[in-house]
């Protein structure tokens, strides 16, 4: 069974509990998840979970860093993927 997550029996017993309340627990909650499990990569600065990190390492170089945008361009055009998705 999952523990409770650090402060949000607090934030349940507040009696008028606002949107910015939750969002603010919410967005302290998603930055504890993303310092303790995840892993940044020291070449592109993404981060990934610790056993994603070696099939990163596979396409991720210090002398060529992956750029996600740049590797999602659509072959034979110059035009990336997300340049028409408002379209």
């Amino acid at each position: 069974m999952p523990k409770t997550p650090p402060g949000l029996m607090k934030l349940l017993k507040k009696k008028n509990i606002t949107r910015k309340d939750i969002d603010k627990y919410n967005c302290r909650a998603f930055d504890t998840y993303n310092e303790t499990a995840l892993v940044k990569c020291h070449f592109c600065n993404r981060s990934f979970l610790e056993e994603r990190m070696k099939g990163h390492f596979k396409i991720c170089k210090k002398e060529k860093p992956f750029n996600k945008l740049e590797e999602r361009k659509v072959s034979g055009s110059n035009h990336n993927i997300y340049e028409n998705a408002m379209d």
